[in-house]
């Protein structure tokens, strides 16, 4: 494992940014630099990179519920506005409700093929996938990409095993 040492006496935590959460993601960060030269190589992300994956595709399904929510939403504005004004507006409800079933279908296929292909991804694929979030050259990790990346996800480090 590497160190940590240095890295934790340059990097200081960002004045509005939670110390401990800081604190958290160098230590991962460390966890991560096996070798302790300071750059997670391809081989030091397999644990990491399938979190990564994982949280994608929570987040996707999430985006999908969203929008079955909003379909929701937007039959039940259509059907009071419906009541407010029946023999106005009664073709104009019908047409809302396809729409935002098309709409929804739509972001469903969209979202599941998605789901569907980084779920396909090689292991090798996963890492470069996690790579393009948190690096500039695509080959190491940036200490400033991944902490961006990880300040709002301290709860899952504890689910990450080496």
């Amino acid at each position: 494992m590497g160190s940590g040492q240095s890295v934790v006496q340059k990097l200081e935590c960002p004045k509005d940014y939670d110390e401990e959460k800081f604190s958290q993601i160098l230590r991962l960060y460390d966890l991560l630099d096996k070798n302790g030269d300071h750059v997670v190589e391809q081989d030091e992300l397999k644990e990491i990179a399938e979190l990564h994956i994982s949280n994608r595709i929570m987040l996707l399904n999430k985006e999908k519920k969203e929008e079955e929510e909003q379909k929701e939403i937007t039959i039940t504005a259509a059907k009071f506005k419906e009541d407010q004004k029946i023999k106005e507006i009664k073709s104009k409800t019908k047409n809302k409700i396809e729409e935002a079933n098309q709409l929804l279908e739509t972001r469903k296929q969209k979202i599941d093929k998605t789901i569907e292909k980084i779920q396909q991804l090689s292991d090798d694929d996963k890492s470069k996938a996690f790579l393009r979030v948190v690096s500039y050259d695509n080959k190491h990790i940036d200490f400033w990409k991944f902490f961006t990346y990880m300040k709002d996800k301290t709860n899952d480090i504890p689910n990450i095993n080496f």
